[in-house]
């Protein structure tokens, strides 16, 4: 799919992912419309790239329609529709204190990451369809949606989150066959831990990233918004793609628990809300004892032992007392002093037989 020449629709396109993949999209010969919410760096990034702003709320019908129709209004066809718009919530389902999840926060990360990610991807389909082949396999547009890592493999305090990425991972394939009849490609992207500016708003932004970066396969650093961007416009680009679900993440397999609780895809994305908590100090460790094993191991040790009704040295009462350990290795050495001179060790039958 050729992109000059072309009109693109990104929401969330104002900052982040989304603002870093209008620039790439831009610099290709596409006139991009930046649908976001925060009209004021919407319009900025708009006058720099030379595209256009709506001021979109990507869960209302007739909000995403008219950012769609200022794309086809340019007069160039709707080749590209892109959603990065996304929310994230931290959350268990059912908290510490015995509450469950609440579940207007659920509903609204569902509404706008779910939701909204389908509406812009049905709205712009329907305006490509009624373009003309860009080629002769009867291409009309290109879909790329982003999920994230979360959708995958989840963490704890994700529930609404994963859910949301989840359900964008599962539209692909059927979108995908849906709209092959119009000629549309439909494919998502599951970005990891993505360096963006609102990781350095606190003073211990760079310990912080490096407790994040520290799953990474490698490179062992953190995403880059270009790179996102680079990626989207090769997924347009190469026509065989479609129907796909692509990991960026340098490798990364989040574990239960990762500090923060969110991934790095909800904080990337535009209209993106943080839900960092807060980073428990670590705790002590246990006491060593001068025999090598921690205090507490010992103990329960010679409580099993009172149980069992042994004595100190694992004889249970009324068993012949063994003779005690050190008397073992000063026999131990009388026998390696007396054996017959010469004797081969590990040879049978010379000297201890069948010691090897």
């Amino acid at each position: 799919m050729e992109l000059n020449g072309t009109s693109a629709v990104i929401s969330g396109g104002a900052s982040g992912l989304g603002e870093a993949t209008a620039r790439v999209l831009a610099a290709a010969g596409a006139t991009v419309v930046i649908a976001d919410l925060n009209e004021n760096r919407g319009k900025q990034v708009a006058d720099e790239i030379g595209g256009l702003f709506a001021r979109t709320d990507v869960t209302d019908e007739a909000s995403v329609q008219a950012a769609v129709d200022l794309a086809v209004a340019t007069g160039e066809p709707l080749r590209t529709g892109i959603s990065c718009a996304g929310i994230g919530w931290a959350s268990r389902t059912v908290g510490r204190d015995g509450t469950p999840h609440d579940l207007a926060s659920f509903q609204r990360v569902i509404a706008v990451n779910l939701i909204g990610t389908f509406n812009v991807m049905r709205i712009a389909a329907a305006a490509m369809a009624k373009t003309e082949p860009a080629d002769a396999d009867g291409q009309r547009g290109v879909i790329v949606n982003t999920s994230s890592v979360a959708g995958i493999e989840g963490q704890t305090g994700q529930i609404a989150y994963s859910a949301s990425k989840g359900g964008i991972i599962g539209m692909t394939v059927p979108a995908a066959r849906d709209l092959s009849v119009i000629g549309v490609r439909v494919n998502t992207i599951c970005p990891g831990i993505i360096d963006t500016p609102i990781y350095g708003f606190s003073e211990n932004a760079d310990d912080f990233k490096a407790r994040l970066v520290a799953p990474v396969v490698f490179p062992k650093r953190m995403g880059r918004p270009d790179e996102f961007g680079h990626l989207v416009r090769s997924l347009i680009e190469n026509d065989y793609m479609n129907a796909e679900v692509v990991r960026f993440d340098g490798g990364i397999r989040f574990q239960p628990k990762l500090r923060p609780a969110t991934s790095g895809c909800d904080l990337t994305c535009g209209n993106a809300v943080s839900a960092r908590p807060t980073a428990r100090p670590a705790a002590p460790r246990p006491r060593r004892s001068s025999r090598g094993g921690n205090q507490l191991r010992y103990r329960r040790a010679r409580l099993r032992r009172e149980a069992a009704g042994e004595d100190g040295r694992g004889q249970r009462a009324g068993q012949a007392a063994r003779p005690p350990r050190r008397a073992d290795r000063d026999a131990a050495r009388r026998y390696r002093h007396d054996r017959p001179a010469g004797a081969a060790r590990g040879v049978p039958g010379v000297g201890r037989p069948g010691l090897c």
